[in-house]
């Protein structure tokens, strides 16, 4: 029996693990397989339950408002996937450390008082990293945060880490590097422009990227960090060091080779829809994410294999 939870439920990965999740048909735990009964579906809009005989609750607003020992009172896997991103966050210090840091912590608390001891699956990102970085960035790499919403992520992590020391929380962080790429219109977020040489082409678009056409950096295709995320739930404790933060390895890349995959698999249709114009202000933020996001824990979650197998899932999923 298992009740799981999952918040940003209508979102672009929520989607995705809800998606793997009913595929698994439930998780594996400390007494062995347990197999989902329930499900738990939380996010400012409705999320699409899934075509499944699991007993599914779609719950519709802001967790910043919600009684949060009451949504977490029954549940035994938490996948927390809900959060502001960075241009959102920039601008709105307050709305974004509501969302990215006061209700994570909220969560922990109230566990905490229930006394459960759920498994929690806490998203963090590449973002807990900034300012002059090495080429190579793992799990050993200090944490500089230069934006809100990757200070509240780091902030988050050492609390899962802390409440699953005092057994509060069976928690467990992933740090996320660039996901590509979402369906629907372009944003001016750099990571969503470096999807949009993707996607662009695609849905019909011709892209002027603002990208440097060989400036490298990482990425991940959302399937893949959607596994990762419910590998990471199935994972022992004792598995884990005194850091509960793990990486999903990404695949470095540039904008050029990510193009060069899309025309070669793609054929005749997308060739040529691509060109680059490199903005500096763009520059300068790619020219900050480290190059090579890697993992030097024992036991690694696994990345894509190659560029041309994130770029088939892109060309299925908008086919």
């Amino acid at each position: 029996m298992l009740n799981v939870l999952v918040t940003g439920a209508a979102g672009f990965l929520g989607r995705a693990v809800v998606e793997a999740l009913i595929r698994r048909g439930g998780l594996n735990g400390p007494d062995g397989v347990q197999p989902l009964t329930a499900l738990t579906l939380v996010d400012r809009v409705p999320a699409t339950p899934p075509a499944a005989p699991v007993d599914t609750r779609v719950v519709v607003g802001s967790l910043v408002d919600h009684d949060l020992a009451t949504l977490i009172a029954d549940i035994d896997v938490i996948i927390h996937l809900a959060a502001f991103l960075t241009i959102e966050s920039e601008r709105d210090v307050a709305a974004g450390y509501d969302l990215n840091l006061h209700v994570p912590l909220r969560t922990l608390e109230a566990a905490r008082v229930a006394g459960r001891r759920p498994r929690m699956v806490f998203p963090s990102s590449i973002a807990v990293f900034g300012g002059t970085l090495p080429g190579r960035v793992s799990e050993n790499t200090v944490c500089t945060p230069q934006t809100s919403y990757g200070t509240a992520k780091a902030m988050v992590e050492l609390m899962l880490s802390d409440y699953a020391r005092h057994g509060f929380v069976d928690g467990r962080a992933i740090r996320i590097p660039i996901v590509v790429t979402r369906p629907g219109l372009p944003s001016p977020v750099v990571s969503d422009i470096v999807g949009e040489v993707i996607r662009g082409p695609l849905v019909g678009r011709k892209v002027v990227s603002p990208l440097d056409p060989d400036a490298s950096f990482p990425i991940v295709s959302v399937e893949r960090v959607a596994e990762n995320v419910l590998n990471l739930a199935e994972r022992p404790a004792d598995r884990f060091g005194a850091s509960r933060a793990v990486h999903q390895p990404g695949l470095t890349t540039t904008p050029r080779q990510l193009v060069e995959s899309l025309e070669r698999l793609a054929g005749e249709r997308l060739k040529g829809r691509v060109s680059f114009a490199p903005d500096p202000a763009v520059t300068r933020v790619v020219a900050g994410w480290p190059s090579d996001f890697a993992s030097d824990i024992d036991d690694p979650l696994v990345g894509d294999a190659d560029v041309d197998s994130i770029v088939r899932l892109a060309l299925a999923r908008f086919a």
